[in-house]
């Protein structure tokens, strides 16, 4: 656990016992005896789904699939001012948890409130390649920042019309030499601050109506359950408005087609 970074040394005031359990084949389970914070710790009653009510929605399926989450409560960070509540000691010295251990009262409460959520936005930590990427002095570095900005267009309106600077400067590289601009540091800022401000979209529920709005504009097109956009070629540049806007429905209805 330590060389995955789940625990980590540290200073805590706080102390559960480990215990050993045996397993079914004679392995041994390492637990942390949790019960004295749990004794003090405020209760979140969100409910857990009850198996039969479960049982009671499979009415109608015709495929079922039986999935478990490796660690699954590890897979859920700990608030860092909560660290220290989660430490644990033994012979090798004080540790403490840096991700949602068993045994914590809140554990499963918390654990169903994340699998109920209906809305979604980008892991923070992955982001950060993206946030400290360096000013490019090479196209390569330019392609580079496109491919990571892109993988999170979904999360960022109007992405193609804020690229589209950067995006032109990767057209026909090799027939003129790489020149850095004003519009194309705008650009580049603006994509990071966007990413910082990634919004938070939901889950598409294809049993209900989509409501698409199109904005269809000189270098792109933008159509929440995310955001779609991509430049326009040249000749798409030379539609009129409406053919632009027409163009908008076709990709949106293709682009989110179950």
């Amino acid at each position: 656990m330590l060389n995955e970074g789940i625990i980590e040394p540290c200073n805590s005031l706080y102390a559960a016992p480990i215990t050993l359990q045996p397993k079914k084949d004679g392995s041994l389970r390492f637990c942390v005896d949790f019960r004295e914070l749990n004794g003090v710790t405020v209760r979140d009653v969100y409910p857990i789904p009850r198996i039969d009510h479960t049982l009671d929605q499979l009415q109608h399926a015709k495929y079922f699939t039986s999935m478990d989450l490796c660690t699954g409560l590890w897979q859920i960070e700990l608030d860092p001012t909560s660290q220290d509540k989660a430490a644990f000691i033994f012979h090798a010295g004080l540790f403490r948890f840096r991700v949602m251990p068993f045994g914590l009262t809140n554990a499963p409460a918390t654990f169903q409130r994340l699998m109920d959520l209906k809305d979604f936005r980008p892991d923070p930590d992955k982001l950060n390649a993206v946030r400290e990427y360096p000013i490019p002095t090479k196209l390569k570095a330019v392609r580079t920042f496109l491919g990571l900005s892109s993988y999170y267009r979904r999360f960022i309106k109007n992405y193609a019309t804020i690229a589209e600077p950067l995006i032109a400067l990767t057209r026909h590289s090799d027939l003129k030499p790489f020149q850095w601009s004003e519009a194309r540091q705008n650009s580049f800022e603006a994509l990071r601050q966007r990413l910082i401000e990634a919004s938070i979209i939901s889950y598409p529920r294809f049993d209900q109506p989509f409501i698409l709005q199109l904005n269809a504009s000189d270098v792109a097109r933008e159509n929440v359950i995310g955001y779609a956009s991509r430049t326009l070629s040249e000749s798409e540049c030379k539609y009129s408005s409406t053919e632009r806007e027409c163009l908008a429905i076709v990709y949106g209805c293709n682009y989110y087609r179950p």
